[in-house]
């Protein structure tokens, strides 16, 4: 079982994101997620991670942050936020 450890807001926070990852582990198919994914965030929301997970590998092969942001078009804010968090360890599966 996957444990958040993030920050609780007051609204059991830690318990909803742990039955989320569970949840996810559940599905066996890129299909069932794909289906799960756009239930669950609006369009632009999946573009956004979608972008984000791009960003971090691109920042991973070594692109510079603004090459990435002319080729992925977002924002150098998005681009910086991301590198912050592979810098914090994050995004390890990409």
């Amino acid at each position: 079982m996957y444990t958040y450890t993030g920050e609780d807001d007051g609204i059991r926070t830690e318990e909803l994101v742990t039955k989320l990852v569970d949840m996810l582990l559940l599905l066996k198919t890129g299909r069932e997620l794909r289906h799960l994914l756009s239930s669950l965030l609006t369009p632009t929301e999946l573009k956004q991670v979608a972008y984000r997970l791009e960003i971090a590998s691109l920042l991973k092969q070594g692109y510079t942050q603004r090459k990435i942001m002319y080729t992925v078009g977002v924002a150098i804010a998005t681009v910086n936020c991301v590198n912050k968090a592979l810098q914090q360890g994050k995004y390890k599966c990409i």
